[in-house]
């Protein structure tokens, strides 16, 4: 029977171990499209195919006893990467991203004080499927939302907000919405309703495209619901954008899409009173309605880590692909080295394995299949 250490140990292993899963199922499913497609750019796949990998190796993933918190003083087990490959596709950097905007959007809701009339309310926006590439869909509901959010009534009730977007893959194409937390004043559901309707319209209409809506008033359907477990949106609203296993069933001119832009667009934004430049959020409400601030996302990126997205991609080109591979590779092991010396130091008291020494531990064999 397993003590409570190495329970503990065993159910924290469960999701590195998922994930782990996920991205080497993506890699094979990025590897069999390049060899049916046989595209132009296949080093660059086969590139993103080694820092997944090499992201979800046993041993660069880390599982800890006895971490303490700064905060309270408790013990507590963990789990992390000792480099990080950064890229959109991999689902432990995604639910890191995740998690960081986690605590962006709490510390954005903390500096809130509602009004009077005020609420919290979570918002999903929807569009009808278009037939379009992931990111041509993706471009047509942002340039709804920029319409959207400079409407005047808009701009009359909601002081604050938090977007995020999500998509899911259905029979009937790829469906992408938007996932808002607001504050803000009653709203109107039709008119909001009516409004967000236009936007699309007129997003649409600008690239020549048809927008036919199939619900019976002709309006896109839209979810607006008064919140009263701000920590459960706050989960909903900072989630992945699609789940793991979504980048294995899209389509493979999406995938290769995907993979082949360097930088991937925003796909988190704080606005108004939440913006994270906003020190005071009440100026937002003392200013004119038509005339508060539209957006205020200047100090807000996705991007993943602090090696820029495109220094990589540039290797890849000026050196043969082995020689990329053992630069990589150098990079690895140094990156792995620092980062065990920074953990030995900040938990001197922690317990730290890689999740290939833990699986290949006999007593926990069992239980890791």
């Amino acid at each position: 029977m397993l003590g409570t250490r190495e329970r503990s140990i065993a159910d924290m292993a469960d999701t590195p171990m998922s994930r782990r899963t996920y991205a080497l199922d993506l890699c094979r499913a990025i590897k069999t499209a390049t060899d049916n497609e046989q595209p132009p750019d296949m080093l660059l796949m086969d590139a993103i195919c080694v820092r997944l990998m090499a992201c979800a190796d046993e041993s660069n993933i880390w599982l800890a006893e006895d971490l303490h918190s700064e905060q309270t003083g408790d013990l507590y087990p963990a789990n992390g990467r000792l480099w990080r490959c950064n890229c959109k596709l991999c689902p432990d950097c995604i639910a890191r991203q995740s998690s960081q905007n986690r605590k962006k959007l709490q510390r954005a809701l903390d500096r809130q004080k509602l009004w009077t009339n005020e609420d919290y309310y979570f918002v999903t926006l929807t569009q009808v499927n278009p037939d379009l590439s992931i990111l041509q869909t993706r471009s047509l509901i942002n340039r709804a939302w920029t319409l959207f959010r400079k409407r005047r009534y808009i701009r009359r009730i909601i002081a604050g907000y938090v977007k995020s977007e999500e998509f899911t893959v259905t029979p009937n194409g790829v469906h992408y919405h938007l996932h808002l937390i607001i504050r803000s004043k009653f709203v109107r559901y039709r008119l909001f309703r009516q409004l967000w309707t236009e936007s699309v319209r007129q997003a649409y209409e600008e690239e020549q495209l048809e927008l036919n809506v199939k619900t019976s008033d002709k309006l896109l359907w839209v979810d607006i619901q008064k919140t009263y477990d701000i920590k459960k949106a706050v989960k909903e609203v900072c989630k992945y954008i699609t789940k793991a296993d979504s980048w294995q069933k899209i389509r493979t001119s999406d995938l290769f899409e995907i993979i082949r832009t360097s930088r991937f667009p925003r796909m988190f934004e704080l606005g108004g009173s939440f913006a994270e430049s906003c020190e005071d959020p009440q100026r937002v409400l003392l200013a004119p309605p038509d005339l508060r601030p539209i957006l205020d996302t200047e100090p807000i990126s996705d991007a993943l880590g602090h090696e820029p997205a495109a220094s990589w991609r540039k290797n890849l080109t000026e050196y043969s692909f082995f020689a990329w591979t053992a630069n990589l590779q150098a990079q690895i092991q140094s990156t792995q080295r620092a980062r065990r010396i920074d953990l030995a130091k900040k938990y001197p008291y922690a317990t730290f394995k890689s999740l290939k020494e833990w699986r290949g531990t006999s007593t926990l064999q069992e239980t890791a299949i």
